[in-house]
């Protein structure tokens, strides 16, 4: 590893790059990748390595380092983080297709929350003394989804054709699912108000 933590090791860097833009899965290379691939996959994801850059019309790379990767565009991120779920996947030890499919949807609701938070701040949910007033608030808000749910899915069940104009089902039911994160949270007193 160099200083700034990017991996040497070419051949595992190249052959993951080879597998983004191939889009092949990680499951064919666990045993291979399990320790330095998934390593490079993660820093890859989470540090998000820009690689070279086309300037000028030649390419250059910061700080003349070798082991950085090509710049990544939106269908290699998708892949990467498909990647990603394939393994969190595996460590969870899913067996249905359901699960698999909560999995994408939950962590879909994290990334929501956590954008929102950003904008919002977390007084926005603990602006209460009281903790257990929070836990009330956000149940009421909680409240406030289910009957915008209810009065939706009822519209759809009278117009099947009809689609609503300003706040979608799955937008609804992803709100609701990060509330009741949101009050476990609030419940067990890890919400920080920080």
């Amino acid at each position: 590893m160099s200083s700034n933590g990017l991996c040497r090791e070419r051949s595992v860097q190249q052959e993951l790059f080879q597998r983004v833009q191939t889009s092949e899965p990680m499951a064919k290379h666990e045993k291979h990748n399990s320790g330095v691939g998934c390593q490079i996959l993660n820093n890859f994801l989470l540090s998000g390595w820009s690689g070279a850059s086309p300037r000028n019309g030649k390419t250059e790379r910061p700080n003349n380092d070798e082991t950085t990767l090509p710049r990544r565009n939106p269908v290699q991120t998708k892949i990467l983080m498909n990647l990603e779920i394939q393994e969190i996947e595996q460590s969870l030890k899913l067996q249905t297709p359901q699960g698999r499919k909560a999995l994408k949807l939950a962590l879909e609701g994290v990334k929501l929350l956590d954008n929102k938070q950003l904008d919002y701040g977390p007084k926005n949910i603990a602006a209460f003394e009281d903790n257990n007033m929070n836990l009330l608030a956000n149940t009421v808000r909680m409240n406030d989804k289910v009957q915008r749910l209810l009065n939706l899915i009822s519209n759809r069940v009278k117009n099947p054709h009809t689609e609503p104009q300003n706040e979608s089902i799955e937008d609804s039911f992803a709100d609701l699912a990060n509330y009741a994160f949101i009050g476990n949270l609030l419940l067990s007193g890890q919400w920080e108000e920080k």
